[in-house]
C-alpha cells in the first residue's frame, strides 16, 4: 500500500544524505542523478526516518557506490565485468551489443543509477530491491543479465543501434513477473567476477 509522499520529505530526505555523505571525508559522493528516484520509491512504501535509512543502506554497498560515483576508471571496470558475464549467459545478445558497437556504459547507467526503479515495473523492481536486501549488491548485476535474456528477441530483431538502444531503454518495464524470475535464476554472478569491483579505488587503472 502506498503513502503519500510530499516534495518536502523527499528533500529532506536527500539533505540528510548529503550531510551523511560530507561526513565520509574525501570517499563521500553527495547528490548524484538517480538518487531521487530510489529515494521517492522508498518515500512512496516507508515513512521518511525508513526511508533514509534505506537509501543510506544501499549507498554504502560498495558495488551501489561504484555506480553512484561515476567514475570513469570504475565504469569501464564494470562494463567489462558485465560484457563477460554477459557472453555467457547470453551469448546472442553479447554478439548483438557487439555488432552494434554498443558499449554497455551507453545503457547500463540507466538502470543502474536508480537501481531499476525507473527502469523495471514497480512490482518488479521491489522485488529486485529486496533480493538487494537478502543477497548483495551482485543481484542488481543479475538482474541486468536477465533484463537481456528476457528481450533477447526484441534486441535481435532491432535493425541498428538507435533501435537496439530503444529496446534497452523501453522493454524492461513490461517485463513480466514470471518471465524475469526464470531469468533471474539461471543468470548467476560469482563473488570472484564481481572483485575488480569491489577492490579499494587505489587499486584500480589511474588512481
Amino acid at each position: 500500500e502506498f503513502r503519500e509522499a510530499t516534495p518536502e520529505e523527499l528533500t529532506r530526505v536527500l539533505e540528510a544524505h548529503v550531510v551523511a555523505e560530507s561526513q565520509l571525508g574525501p570517499e563521500g559522493m553527495g547528490y548524484v542523478q538517480g538518487m531521487a528516484d530510489v529515494a521517492a520509491f522508498f518515500l512512496l512504501r516507508q515513512p521518511p526516518t525508513v526511508a533514509y535509512g534505506c537509501l543510506r543502506h544501499l549507498c554504502m554497498q560498495p558495488l551501489c557506490r561504484v555506480f553512484f560515483r561515476l567514475d570513469v576508471d570504475e565504469w569501464i571496470q564494470l562494463s567489462a565485468v558485465f560484457s563477460k558475464e554477459l557472453e555467457r549467459c547470453a551469448p546472442a545478445v553479447f554478439a548483438r551489443l557487439n555488432d552494434c558497437q554498443l558499449d554497455p556504459a551507453m545503457f547500463l547507467p540507466e538502470w543502474f543509477m536508480p537501481l531499476w526503479t525507473r527502469s523495471l515495473s514497480p512490482d518488479l523492481a521491489t522485488y529486485v530491491l529486496h533480493l538487494l536486501s537478502l543477497e548483495g549488491a551482485s543481484v542488481l548485476l543479475r538482474a541486468a543479465l536477465a533484463v537481456c535474456v528476457v528481450i533477447e528477441p526484441l534486441l535481435l530483431a532491432a535493425d541498428d543501434m538507435p533501435a537496439v538502444r530503444s529496446v534497452l531503454s523501453r522493454a524492461p518495464a513490461s517485463i513480466s513477473p514470471d518471465d524475469f524470475t526464470e531469468a533471474l535464476s539461471i543468470c548467476t554472478v560469482s563473488d570472484k567476477a564481481l572483485v575488480p569491483l569491489t577492490r579499494p579505488r587505489s587499486a584500480l587503472p589511474g588512481c
